[in-house]
């Protein structure tokens, strides 16, 4: 659960920055994207010299920061946040070595995997597909706004919407869920897309 330790949760329109080659994609990534709430950083690329170089492009950004899966990139800047998914040590793993004021995501499907993540100290969770997305076709089916306010009321942690958020009114369904953000991938390689979803939050 949040303490006063930790950093205010992010609310809005998180980018999510995967699969980004080197520090020059990161670079031109993130500049139409100061209104994001959130960068995250997906896949980084190897060797970890890479992975570091392209990481460290987003310190300059002035919102929050976090990596997917990698505790060893988190460690690099004085707050950002890790999110746990398939790929990342053990929830309660991660809640033990992730020293405060960062906030430790974790992605889930469901509401028994949001229980079991809020009882081993996440800090947040990413819930998803909520809608079809290419990044789960044929590998997980779109949850659906109905299961995301289910979640929402299974959880006293804050929940970040994912999966093929690219319409203004998505991000109103996913805030009338119960959301506390929305995280998109593919709206946050079109700085105009991008820019619409930031303004239709509110």
């Amino acid at each position: 659960m949040f303490s006063s330790a930790k950093l205010p949760f992010a609310r809005g329109v998180w980018a999510i920055g995967s699969d980004l080659g080197n520090a020059e994609e990161a670079k031109v990534w993130t500049q139409d994207l100061a209104n994001a709430a959130c960068l995250t950083l997906r896949r980084p690329p190897s060797p970890d010299s890479l992975a570091f170089a392209t990481w460290r492009e987003l310190f300059a950004h002035p919102n929050r920061l976090a990596v997917h899966a990698r505790l060893d990139l988190a460690l690099l800047h004085p707050s950002a946040g890790v999110i746990a998914g398939v790929r990342s040590l053990p929830v309660p793993a991660l809640r033990r070595l992730l020293p405060g004021p960062r906030a430790l995501g974790v992605s889930v499907h469901d509401s028994e995997q949001a229980i079991a993540a809020e009882g081993e100290g996440a800090d947040y969770l990413l819930f998803g597909p909520v809608w079809e997305t290419p990044e789960k076709a044929g590998i997980m089916p779109a949850r659906g706004v109905q299961a995301l306010a289910s979640l929402v009321r299974s959880t006293k942690l804050p929940v970040v919407a994912i999966g093929g958020i690219e319409h203004e009114n998505q991000v109103h369904q996913a805030q009338e869920a119960g959301a506390q953000a929305v995280a998109v991938l593919r709206a946050a390689k079109d700085p105009q897309r991008f820019a619409a979803l930031c303004q239709a939050w509110s």
